[in-house]
């Protein structure tokens, strides 16, 4: 199985605004599973107020695909 992440700033249309501020852009993973010729893709965004960054999330998804095998 090949696992790939790709990382983008994906800029909103509409800004996001709560008490604690206002979010123009959103850190985002784009993480792609190909085997035997299929295709899987994923999203997942950070979350400040919860500590979720691109890199926690990314070093959990390299966790995991080192586990996953052919």
């Amino acid at each position: 199985m090949r696992v790939s992440v790709s990382s983008y700033q994906l800029k909103l249309r509409d800004p996001f605004t709560i008490a604690r501020g206002t979010v123009t852009v959103q850190p985002t993973l784009i993480v792609r599973l190909e085997h035997d010729g299929l295709v899987g893709l994923g999203e997942a965004t950070t979350n400040e107020f919860y500590g979720v960054t691109l890199e926690s999330m990314s070093a959990a998804i390299e966790r995991v695909a080192a586990r996953l095998v052919d």
